[in-house]
């Protein structure tokens, strides 16, 4: 959390991982920069502190306020799994009249296997942007009705950057797509190796 704290994240998606975690850790991190986001994982491990999870964040991006929302499924398979709340598709329904009279754009981050992101959005749930990050195979994004779809992966060995131009009533216009490498190129960030030193044994 530190580290995605000096890579200036708004929101990380309280996905299996960190559900997984346990409520003291939960604790522990939930509080300050980024904002630990899950719709449906909130009570997903017994006795989690509810003031750790928020449904959702806004932030003001470019003149307008983008919501980032979080919803997982719980997950399966090595790396364990929990039981959410209530599915994705319903967590949604139920939150998005609520997220939609604050935000002007809504950006949903799913962890949920590749399929379910293209099941997620064929639910016509009125989303801005949806992407998954449960997957290491690569798709380009595309539109699915009004919702832009895309997929996060590479177990970090390479950052994608998602550009998007909106339409004067703040629907997605166009996008740019890039997939950039994490290589030698790349400097180290010395801030971030220092954190990451302490962790070296």
């Amino acid at each position: 959390m530190r580290v995605l704290s000096e890579l200036g994240y708004d929101a990380l998606n309280a996905g299996t991982g960190e559900l997984l975690a346990g409520p003291t850790a939960l604790r522990e991190i939930g509080h300050g920069s980024p904002a630990l986001v899950s719709a449906n994982g909130a009570f997903a491990v017994q006795d989690a502190p509810r003031d750790a999870l928020k449904p959702y964040v806004i932030k003001q991006v470019g003149g307008r306020r983008v919501a980032l929302v979080g919803v997982t499924d719980g997950g399966a398979g090595a790396y364990g799994s929990v039981k959410p709340a209530s599915l994705p598709a319903d967590a949604l329904r139920a939150l998005l009249p609520e997220v939609k009279a604050k935000a002007d754009f809504v950006v949903v981050l799913a962890d949920v296997d590749l399929p379910s992101v293209r099941d997620l959005a064929d639910q016509g749930l009125d989303v801005d942007v949806l992407l998954g990050a449960r997957s290491t195979i690569k798709r380009e994004p595309t539109m699915i009705g009004k919702t832009l779809v895309a997929n996060a992966g590479g177990l970090v060995r390479y950052v994608d950057r998602l550009t998007i131009s909106l339409t004067p009533d703040g629907r997605v216009a166009s996008f740019d797509y890039q997939e950039v490498a994490v290589d030698d190129s790349v400097p180290d960030d010395q801030a971030i190796a220092q954190l990451r030193s302490a962790y070296k044994g």
